[in-house]
């Protein structure tokens, strides 16, 4: 290793960039610095579907285990609360996320953003219902670029934020 710092996330932002394409995640570490990660459609269609299969699986009949998930994703939206988004400024780092590794921890899950540069790094490590809610969150800005909800499952559809993000941050 390189002795290179990976900013370790405590709060984010994420948002459609029409002019970008892209998803900008806005993230402030524990000592307030932010970073701006942009998140591309590509990677992120290969990413979502890992972290559903990781929160939603459930046994038995597929027609009550949706109904399971759906109750299960629509209690960690309601228990989102509102904050402020992550202010970023002209100067803060900013780059294109190239990989994105999961690491699995027994209450935790880890995703370690990756760019081009060896300098490129940042982590945030969610619970189980944090992921639930940054699902939630990506699938309504999914909505909003018009990009292809394919990927998302049917028990994630009666999401409010589903239906009605514009832009949403978690803490």
């Amino acid at each position: 290793m390189l002795g290179l710092m990976m900013n370790m996330l405590q709060k984010i932002t994420i948002e459609y960039d029409e002019s970008e394409d892209r998803m900008r995640l806005a993230g402030e570490g524990g000592d307030r610095s932010c970073v701006v990660l942009w998140l591309s459609q590509r990677l992120l269609r290969r990413l979502i579907p890992v972290l559903i299969e990781m929160i939603g699986t459930k046994s038995g009949d597929s027609e009550v285990a949706e109904t399971i998930l759906g109750f299960e994703q629509e209690a960690a939206w309601a228990a989102l609360e509102p904050q402020h988004p992550v202010q970023v400024s002209a100067g803060d780092t900013s780059w294109l996320v190239h990989a994105i590794d999961l690491k699995l921890m027994p209450e935790m899950t880890s995703l370690e953003f990756r760019g081009a540069r060896p300098g490129d790094l940042a982590s945030l490590a969610v619970d189980a219902k944090a992921m639930r809610q940054w699902l939630s969150i990506l699938r309504g800005q999914f909505a909003r670029a018009e990009w292809p909800l394919d990927i998302w499952p049917r028990w994630m559809d009666g999401s409010e934020l589903a239906q009605n993000s514009t832009k949403a941050q978690f803490h």
